[in-house]
């Protein structure tokens, strides 16, 4: 199931820009997520290439701020006074690793009262994760100006995650439950100047 999960975790980070004409989108995202048995929520704020989660996991409030324009992905513990790095360089990420594939479905589903294109990607191997994402969202998450981008993620253009699952046992990994647009404000994105910072290494 980890190993699912991390399959869709890379097909979303990898994931280029909305085309000019599109307008991506802007609002808070409500979603699910099932952890040890129980299901957890989640709240998400996007803007732009940025995207805030923020959630509690056993008890300690957290947040991750995906930042493809600056290529970090910032893990951080308000209690601790805490944040942790990891770099979204997608060189980086993919150096050495399979070639993972993308295959449209043709099905389609409704999450979250929005039509959603299912899609499976494959880590190249064997592992695969069921993605189902609307159109007209713009795309989450990435950024074109961001070198490195992998051929495969091409095809995601214009793909909004919606839900996440796992085709072998149809187990839901991630489903949005409630889309709201509007204004997102710019301090969602900035961490206090007084946490202390440190790196994470990248897991390949």
């Amino acid at each position: 199931m980890r190993r699912i999960a991390a399959v869709a975790a890379l097909a979303i980070l990898a994931l280029p820009a909305p085309l000019a004409a599109q307008k991506a989108f802007e609002g808070q995202i409500t979603m699910s997520m099932p952890i040890g048995g129980q299901a957890h929520s989640a709240q998400m704020f996007v803007k732009g290439n940025r995207v805030r989660t923020d959630m509690n996991m056993n008890g300690m409030s957290m947040y991750t701020i995906l930042d493809n324009d600056a290529k970090q992905m910032l893990m951080v513990m308000p209690e601790q006074k805490m944040v942790m790095r990891q770099s979204l360089d997608m060189e980086e990420l993919s150096a050495g690793a399979p070639e993972p594939k993308v295959s449209r479905t043709g099905e389609t589903a409704e999450v979250a009262g929005r039509k959603c294109d299912i899609v499976l990607v494959d880590d190249g191997t064997g592992n695969a994760a069921e993605l189902c994402g609307a159109r007209g969202m713009g795309t989450f998450a990435g950024s074109a100006s961001q070198k490195g981008i992998p051929a495969w993620a091409e095809e995601l253009q214009d793909f909004f995650t919606l839900r996440i699952r796992d085709p072998k046992s149809g187990n839901v990994l991630m489903e949005v439950t409630e889309i709201t647009p509007g204004p997102v404000d710019d301090a969602k994105f900035v961490v206090p100047a007084d946490y202390q910072s440190m790196d994470m290494p990248v897991h390949r």
